[in-house]
């Protein structure tokens, strides 16, 4: 837990040496807190980088800071943690009056307790002054009072607002460097909260249109920004969220929901957001949420119908699947079975949708109809050269298997699966499950027989000049089987032909305790041979970070070890980095 108190113990040393240098030097340009009790300051670093705190009692809930450093703690956070640990303290020594020796107030007045000391003339008077001097501040005094004044045109003030607010983080050319996107990504996020505040006033006229111009707005700044953080995706996708949330509260009007999803049916005809991330599916799902909601199913099916053309001349048929099945999925939930039927079959050669039928197939016991639905859709995956989606269906094949107790089909399946990648234990362990015990001692003799010799073919076959290890592929092929059947001396005889640290490494937990001389005798050369090459601090490190392993692992190593440290010492005597990292050895 961070706290006030121990965040200076608690966080890693180099960033606390980065972190000091901005505090000392006066970096931090103000802190102050804010109404909520969140703490908000700027720090100047290569730009000036906003900064907050959220603290309950004196340990840190939350922080946030503008940079572009993708951590959940960064230098900036930093060095306003010391300085507000440093003004909490001067707080603490003021009288608890709340005065000052002068008399004064110890603390200056929150905007909240200002306003109220300031008279309303006064304060209109300075509004207008102000809006005359700052357009931006007008716009935005404009669209909070946009009930107070039918004339205003929301619409037009929030995309002059969201368009010179991205134009500030811009280039001369308009395009959102990678650094830039944070700054705006957090100035987007205010505008969405405030159509959260508007829905919640239930204004949602007001929201809407603030949600279609942050949506359009800011699917164009994707397109023209460095969005490698994510930032600029993440606002599209909370514009969305906040139309959907429009259109599915239950007090939005009936027309002004049926405006919403014409105004998202028109974004989607726009390839932009099939182009970039998955906003088309988002968009999708939440004109298909609305649609049920205005009880007219047609107008989503008829959607589909203008989508479908779209997408058809794509080199993927990854969206014109996802359209196919979403169509399926929509008719089967408004009760439109054999109209859903008949797409179903029409649409077979989607795998979402074949899938579905082959479930269905599997709940009602149809087993054969199941197997006959699997080895098509195999076949077209064949076709299209998609062996993930093969393997998807020989799984479905094995739940088949399982449930028909056919053994002879669980075996093909769980050996194909335990070795057809790289190994995989589970289904190995289910492979092994079927046989008895003296049965699988056969087979593990006849599976180990059948690896080794066909290691030895690759090696008869291949071509003149080709690099081919024999003992390496042999190691590669049998290690996981070996570790997994506990055959520690076979192991250990593959090792000793191919002893590289890696490998070492890799078998030192299960072969460290059945055979400490053995593997002492593999590392120590190893060792020495990785310190005559070694020329740098991390070199160092490593190989005295791999003699602290033997001595941790390898019990009674410590005679060997303390032999190749001295003679190490002695070697590379004119290298002080590599004698301070072997003094280091304990």
């Amino acid at each position: 837990m961070l706290t006030l108190d121990n965040f200076d113990q608690q966080l890693p040393r180099d960033l606390l040496k980065k972190a000091e240098p901005y505090y000392r030097n006066g970096s931090v340009l103000y802190i102050d807190q804010g109404e909520d009790g969140t703490w908000h300051a700027e720090v100047d670093g290569s730009d000036t980088y906003s900064v907050e705190i959220t603290l309950n009692g004196r340990t840190v809930t939350d922080s946030f800071c503008d940079c572009p450093v993708e951590s959940a703690i960064c230098k900036h956070v930093v060095a306003v943690l010391f300085s507000l640990r440093e003004e909490l303290k001067k707080q603490a020594k003021q009288p608890k009056s709340g005065k000052a020796a002068s008399g004064k107030s110890s603390k200056k007045l929150t905007i909240a307790e200002l306003v109220k000391q300031v008279g309303a003339d006064e304060l209109r008077a300075f509004l207008i002054e102000y809006a005359v001097t700052d357009k931006t501040f007008a716009t935005k005094l404009q669209l909070h009072f946009a009930d107070k004044d039918e004339r205003i045109d929301v619409e037009k003030n929030y995309t002059e607002l969201i368009r010179k607010t991205i134009r500030a983080h811009g280039d001369r050319h308009g395009f959102i460097d990678y650094r830039a996107t944070f700054k705006l990504a957090k100035e987007i996020d205010a505008l969405l909260s405030t159509g959260v505040k508007l829905v919640g006033q239930r204004n949602f006229k007001d929201a809407m249109t603030l949600g279609m111009v942050l949506l359009q707005e800011m699917m164009t700044v994707l397109t023209e920004s460095d969005d490698s953080a994510g930032n600029m995706g993440g606002t599209v996708s909370g514009a969305i969220e906040l139309l959907q949330d429009i259109g599915l509260d239950e007090d939005t009007a009936p027309p002004l929901r049926r405006e919403l999803f014409d105004a998202l049916a028109n974004e989607l005809i726009d390839s932009r957001y099939f182009d970039y991330g998955d906003m088309g599916l988002d968009l999708l799902d939440a004109t298909y949420q609305i649609a049920l909601r205005l009880a007219e199913p047609d107008l989503f099916l008829v959607l589909i119908d203008r989508l479908l053309p779209l997408h058809k001349s794509s080199t993927s048929t990854f969206y014109l699947d996802q359209l196919r099945t979403l169509r399926v999925k929509f008719l089967r939930e408004i009760g439109r079975t054999d109209e859903a039927d008949r797409q179903m079959q029409a649409s077979m050669d989607v795998v979402e949708v074949r899938t579905q039928v082959v479930e269905e197939a599997i709940q009602t016991k149809d087993y054969s109809r199941a197997k006959t639905l699997i080895q098509e859709g195999i076949r077209l995956a064949g076709e299209k050269k998609h062996p993930g989606t093969v393997h998807q269906w020989e799984e479905k094949l094995l739940t088949i298997a399982v449930a028909e107790l056919n053994m002879g089909e669980i075996r093909r399946l769980t050996r194909k699966f335990a070795f057809d990648r790289q190994f995989d234990v589970r289904y190995f362990r289910q492979w092994k499950a079927t046989f008895s015990i003296d049965e699988w001692k056969a087979e593990y003799n006849q599976l180990v027989a059948r690896i080794r010799q066909e290691v030895a073919d690759n090696v008869k076959n291949r071509k003149p000049g080709w690099g081919y290890n024999e003992a390496d592929e042999l190691l590669y092929r049998l290690q996981p089987l070996l570790t997994e059947e506990k055959q520690w001396a076979d192991l250990l005889a593959l090792v000793q032909k191919s002893p590289r640290l890696d490998v070492l490494k890799q078998v030192l937990p299960h072969l460290a305790e059945p055979f400490p001389t053995e593997m002492l005798a593999l590392f120590l050369p190893a060792i020495r041979n990785l310190a005559s090459q070694a020329s740098t601090r991390p070199d160092y490190k490593n190989v005295a970070s791999l003699l602290t392993l033997v001595r941790q692992t390898i019990a009674n190593s410590r005679p060997a070890t303390d032999a190749l440290i001295a003679e190490l010492k002695e070697t590379f005597i004119k290298r002080p980095a590599m004698q301070e990292e072997l003094r280091g050895i304990k």
